[in-house]
């Protein structure tokens, strides 16, 4: 996804001064791929670790809490 999220240059510079490699990748899910999660998500074998659930409303306490880099699971929000 070129052109969304941080400034990859910045970011790489952020961990090489940490002693940390960057290393991006992508991928196009397809149809079949997409069933195989399903699948696993029904069968309760793939879980989502979840840290804060939080309205809608809440949505830049949501992001005040991802920049702390404390979070251990995905912050969700809901309508």
């Amino acid at each position: 996804m070129r052109g969304s999220g941080p400034d990859r240059t910045a970011v790489r510079q952020q961990a090489k001064a940490r002693g940390l490699r960057f290393a991006e990748f992508g991928f196009t899910p397809s149809g079949a791929d997409l069933e195989s999660i399903t699948n696993l998500v029904e069968r309760g074998s793939l879980r989502v670790a979840v840290d804060h659930v939080l309205p809608l409303e809440e949505a830049a306490k949501a992001h005040e809490l991802s920049e702390t880099n404390r979070v251990t699971g995905k912050i969700v929000l809901t309508p």
